[in-house]
């Protein structure tokens, strides 16, 4: 790999940083690097956008990655010289720093080709599968390309294997949505898509009844396409994991969060067991009592 020292600097008078006289803490950097910070700051005032100064940037960028500064150089410096990013540092770097804002940035400036780089978050998704940088840019990639460049299908395989692998995973879930949504699959048939949605998410919750990410995927999905009174469709699948005694009281719940929803579904068609439902949740989920009785004088007041 090139390095800066391989090219003649001679023409060029460093301009060393300077904390003044009063300077209480100053930063050790070592001798190294404060020659190198002298260099660019030289170049960058004279505005010169060469090779030497290209190479400069990616061994400042070595010593520290989130210099935002010299990301921004490097950008200005590939567009003059007309020149595309050298891909293998860029990936390797960006492995190395995956929780780099300025990283992930400059890999959107400086998009090349939609469909590697989607192959490369998954890549860097396979490392951490809740990096919410590689998320982000990942739905940058392909907003508004579902279905025409982007294949809907390959991204929910994607999420599918994720989903498979770690069924808590609440970027996937989360990503899983928008692709759906912004791929238009609701818009194109509602019913149909819900319904293979919900059937998915319940085979997901009969792993983890306790995992709130499917039970908050279904509610979502239903408040967003669907008018209020249709979030009765859930209740079946919600007693699956409640067991309701004698006058509608409840005697256990497998799932709070099955218990939680029910309580919005009768809040709307049966507001007593409503408040039943409420009087067992402040017994098992009692650091959220003022909640639940919140929604419960919500429910007297209506009433």
């Amino acid at each position: 790999m090139t390095s800066y020292n391989q090219y003649d600097w001679s023409d060029v008078t460093p301009i060393p940083h300077e904390d003044g006289p009063d300077a209480m803490a100053t930063i050790a950097y070592s001798a190294e690097y404060a020659h190198k910070m002298s260099l660019l700051r030289a170049v960058m005032t004279a505005d010169e956008r060469s090779e030497r100064a290209l190479v400069l940037t990616q061994d400042l960028i070595e010593d520290n990655p989130a210099h935002y500064t010299v990301w921004e150089y490097r950008r200005r410096i590939l567009k003059s010289l007309d020149k595309k990013e050298d891909q293998q540092w860029l990936d390797e770097t960006t492995l190395d720093n995956p929780k780099n804002y300025q990283i992930w940035h400059h890999r959107e400036s400086t998009i090349d080709n939609i469909n590697d780089e989607r192959a490369f978050c998954r890549i860097a998704l396979q490392d951490d599968t809740k990096n919410y940088h590689a998320w982000s840019y990942l739905m940058t990639l392909v907003r508004g390309k579902l279905g025409a460049l982007v294949p809907i299908g390959e991204e929910l395989d994607f999420v599918n294997r994720l989903l498979d692998r770690d069924v808590r995973n609440n970027s996937a879930w989360n990503y899983r949505f928008f692709v759906l949504s912004s791929g238009g699959v609701f818009e194109a048939s509602l019913d149909d898509a819900i319904g293979a949605e919900v059937e998915y998410a319940a085979d997901k919750i009969a792993l983890a009844p306790q995992n709130e990410s499917p039970w908050n995927y279904l509610t979502g999905m239903y408040r967003q396409y669907l008018p209020p009174q249709r979030l009765v469709d859930l209740e079946q699948l919600c007693l699956r994991y409640v067991t309701v005694g004698e006058s509608e009281k409840v005697v256990s719940a497998k799932s709070t969060h099955a218990l939680e929803l029910l309580g919005t579904i009768y809040s709307v068609t049966d507001p007593a067991r409503a408040l039943a439902v409420y009087d067992h949740l402040q017994e098992v989920v009692p650091i959220r009592q003022g909640y639940w009785m919140y929604k419960q004088s919500q429910l007297q007041t209506s009433t």
